[in-house]
C-alpha cells in the first residue's frame, strides 16, 4: 500500500542526485521498496502542489520529467520545471512508496487472472483518483495536470485532504519519512527504520478505512460492494481513501507488530476468517490454490530484527525528530 511518503527539494543542479537516490531506493535488489509510486511537485516556498501524478518507474519518470534523458514532450513536465527552477531556485519533490511485496499480486494474477488488472490500467485510475482528489479538495486540478486522468480514478476519488497536506510538506506527521529522500539512499539504519514503520502505517490505514474487513451476512448491499472495492484497490497499490491515521495510532500499530505473540496469532485467526468465506462457494478450489499461495509467502515469525527495532524506535527519539527538507 503507498503510503510511506519521501521528501527532497532540488536545485537544477541536483536533479541527477535526486534520480540516483531513487534508483539506489528501489533497486531490484533491495528488500523494501517497489518503483511503482505516486509522486508529486510543490513548490518550496508556498507548498502549493503542482504536479501529481503515478508511475511504475519511479526514477525513470524523474529522468523524464526533469529533462535528463530525451523523451517526447507530451507528458513531459520538464517545459513547466525548467522555467521554475530558473526563478524559484529549487522546487519541492515528494514521493509515496509502497512495499515491494505489491510485485507478488502478479504471481497470484497467474493463479486467477480476476485478482488484479494490467499495470497499464492501474496506474491510469490511480492517476485520475489523485486528481479529482485534488480537485474535490481545492476546486481546480494541480496546474501542471492538464489531462484530469482516468474516468474510473475519478469516480473512486475522495477529498482526501490529510493526503495532499503530506504530499505537499505541509505538516508534520508518521507517515513521513525522517529522513530526505537522498539520505535514504546512503543511510542503510534509516532505510531499515523506514521499512518497520511502513509495516504500521499500513495497517494504520487498514484499520481506519476498512480495508482488512471482509463482508459478512449482516452487510447491505452497499457495505458489501464499499468493502470489496477497498480490498481490489488495496490489492492493486492503490491509495485508499486517505492519509488520516493518527501518530498515536502508527505508535500502536508499531507496538503490535512488535509483538512476537501478535505473528503467530494473526495468520491462523486470518487464515479461519478466508476459510469460512470461501467455503462451499462457487470457485472455492481456485480460492483455495490462492490460500496456499499466501500460506507460502506469510510469515508466522517477525522479519528478522523488526521487533528489536521497533522497540528501540519507540523508545527511542527517531520517531520525535522533525522531517528534513533540503
Amino acid at each position: 500500500m503507498l503510503c510511506t511518503v519521501v521528501y527532497d527539494s532540488y536545485t537544477v543542479d541536483e536533479r541527477a542526485e535526486v534520480r540516483d537516490a531513487l534508483k539506489v531506493i528501489v533497486a531490484p535488489n533491495q528488500p523494501d521498496w517497489s518503483p511503482a509510486g505516486v509522486y508529486c511537485y510543490w513548490d518550496r516556498e508556498s507548498h502549493e502542489i503542482l504536479y501529481l501524478g503515478l508511475t511504475g518507474d519511479l526514477p525513470g519518470r524523474f529522468a523524464q520529467h526533469n529533462g535528463l534523458v530525451k523523451h517526447p514532450e507530451s507528458g513531459n513536465k520538464w517545459k513547466y520545471i525548467e522555467p521554475h527552477l530558473e526563478t524559484r531556485g529549487r522546487i519541492g519533490f515528494s514521493v509515496v512508496l509502497q512495499g515491494k511485496a505489491i510485485s507478488l499480486m502478479e504471481q497470484l494474477s497467474d493463479i486467477d487472472a480476476t485478482l488484479g488488472w494490467q499495470r497499464k490500467q492501474v496506474l491510469a485510475v490511480g492517476e485520475g483518483q489523485l486528481i479529482e482528489s485534488h480537485r474535490l479538495a481545492y476546486g481546480a486540478s494541480p496546474p501542471w495536470n492538464t489531462d484530469p486522468g482516468s474516468r474510473l480514478g475519478r469516480q473512486w476519488a475522495t477529498k482526501a485532504d490529510a493526503l495532499l497536506d503530506l504530499l505537499a510538506a505541509r505538516r508534520e506527521s508518521l507517515f513521513a519519512a525522517r529522513v530526505p529522500i537522498r539520505r535514504l539512499a546512503t543511510d542503510l539504519g534509516a532505510r531499515f527504520k523506514e521499512g518497520v514503520i511502513h509495516a504500521s502505517r499500513m495497517r494504520a490505514v487498514m484499520a481506519l478505512h476498512e480495508v482488512a474487513e471482509m463482508p459478512s451476512d449482516q452487510d447491505d448491499e452497499e457495505t458489501i460492494r464499499r468493502k470489496i472495492m477497498k480490498s481490489l484497490m488495496l490489492r492493486n497499490g492503490h491509495l485508499v481513501d486517505d492519509l488520516d491515521a493518527s501518530d498515536d495510532q502508527i505508535r500502536h500499530w508499531m507496538a503490535t507488530l512488535g509483538d512476537p505473540a501478535y505473528w503467530s496469532n494473526e495468520p491462523s485467526s486470518r487464515r479461519a476468517q478466508l476459510e469460512e468465506a470461501v467455503a462451499s462457494r462457487p470457485g472455492e478450489a481456485q480460492a483455495r490454490d490462492v490460500m496456499a499461495f499466501l500460506d507460502s509467502i506469510v510469515s508466522d515469525v517477525p522479519p528478522p530484527g523488526h521487533v528489536e527495532a521497533t522497540r528501540d524506535m519507540l523508545s527511542g527519539d527517531y520517531l520525535c525528530q522533525p522531517i528534513q527538507i533540503p
